[in-house]
């Protein structure tokens, strides 16, 4: 009973419950909030528990990566969420998302930080995404497939970049700020495999 408490299931199952209370809560403190229910008195909070949420974690799945479902995999085109959605710096020394975590320097590089954007290492692809909303992995590789951009990609804050490493990872990358030493960049990065 220990291990499911303080395991993935257990963990999620606890947050399931929280979000439900507090949406109970708000529905019904929100619910007939007319003049005359108001007068009534408040209305009593009620809390249903969550049923457990049945998940399936990854193998040798590193601290602050996301479990995944079958139903998570499917709902994403047949992709599986390796790592993140999580911070990640993106440097000019290079930086790798062939490996979880992803790395900062060393190892395996992808893609370095050029002072304006993104340039590619070891044959990693780089395209820009340019839609109105966050791309789905499947979105993702279609666009760095299709629409790579070579060597280098232009990435201000607040652009979103797909990368695909030459092992075959795929990362979506969200430049949320840069060094003003054109050092490197900060991200919201999310790296996925195809199943």
């Amino acid at each position: 009973m220990m291990e499911f408490l303080t395991g993935v299931g257990g963990v999620l199952t606890g947050i399931a419950a929280v979000i439900t209370a507090v949406a109970t809560i708000l529905g019904l403190s929100n619910h007939g909030s007319s003049a005359t229910s108001a007068a009534a008195g408040p209305t009593p909070a009620v809390t249903v528990p969550a049923a457990p949420v049945a998940t399936t974690a990854a193998p040798n799945t590193p601290p602050g990566a996301s479990a995944t479902t079958s139903a998570t995999a499917a709902a994403n085109g047949g992709f599986r969420l390796l790592w993140g959605p999580a911070p990640f710096v993106v440097s000019n020394d290079g930086s790798g998302i062939s490996s979880v975590p992803p790395t900062s320097q060393g190892g395996n590089l992808d893609l370095y930080d050029d002072g304006s954007g993104f340039g590619q290492m070891d044959g990693a692809l780089l395209a820009v995404w340019h839609g109105a909303t966050a791309p789905t992995p499947a979105q993702c590789l279609n666009q760095v497939q299709t629409q790579s951009a070579g060597t280098e990609v232009v990435a201000p804050v607040g652009t979103t970049v797909c990368v695909q490493s030459s092992s075959g990872q795929l990362a979506i990358i969200t430049v949320t700020g840069t060094d003003p030493n054109s050092t490197s960049a900060e991200t919201t990065t999310t790296i996925w495999a195809k199943d």
